[in-house]
């Protein structure tokens, strides 16, 4: 994969197994993969300048019960454009046994319709639930190994890697540069949370990077 009209031609087989070959430009572009059950493999590759604007569910992903790896996300904006709704940087909603892993958003404003992206979070009557990463996981769901830096997040509810998290659910060696992991814990929930806060300065000693790749200085597989 490593063209828009290749990535239009995924929205309509949502099983398969994708590994991107290069960047990604999809400036005003509101394309999105709605269920997503298969395996993406992103290749260390960004999709960039992303607008997706939909009704419920918004993000590159709608709803992810597989897997998605090693994808940058960049300059992007999602909103869901309902008054309830799910928004993530990389999937709205995480479900089944999906896992994210390995995965980097920065630079994207992710929103409620009438959100400004001003604020890290606003008052709204509207309800709906926003988040780095994925808005919400459920069942046995996991978020491993994602960083999230410079983001703009506006939702009733809001965290900068998820917001809502449910009982067997697992993150799983995550970093922000925001001050919050998930806003609303589901209550019962017996999740296990592994998250530290980044700065430019741990940045540009390659310490996130030595961490997110489970503290080896080898190169990945």
């Amino acid at each position: 994969l490593k063209a828009v009209d290749q990535y239009i031609q995924l929205m309509g087989d949502s099983r398969i197994h994708v590994l991107q070959t290069a960047d990604i430009d999809m400036t005003g572009g509101g394309m999105q993969i709605n269920n997503f059950g298969g395996h993406y493999d992103g290749g260390g590759h960004t999709i960039r300048n992303a607008k997706i604007e939909v009704d419920g569910m918004a993000g590159i992903f709608g709803v992810v019960s597989g897997t998605v790896t090693r994808l940058c996300v960049e300059n992007s904006t999602f909103r869901y454009m309902k008054r309830d709704g799910r928004v993530g940087g990389i999937a709205a909603r995480i479900t089944g046994k999906g896992v994210i892993s390995n995965c980097f958003v920065k630079n994207c404003k992710i929103m409620h319709n009438g959100s400004t992206g001003n604020s890290i979070e606003e008052q709204s009557s509207r309800i709906g639930v926003a988040g780095g990463i994925a808005s919400d996981i459920f069942d046995e769901a996991v978020i491993r190994n994602c960083l999230v830096v410079n983001i703009s997040i506006s939702a009733t509810r809001t965290g900068y890697i998820t917001s809502d998290t449910k009982s067997g659910t697992r993150i799983e060696r995550c970093f922000t540069d925001g001050n919050a992991l998930t806003s609303y814990d589901h209550q019962g929930s017996t999740d296990k949370y592994s998250l530290v806060g980044v700065d430019a300065a741990s940045l540009g000693r390659g310490e996130i990077t030595y961490a997110l790749n489970n503290n080896s200085d080898k190169n990945p597989e």
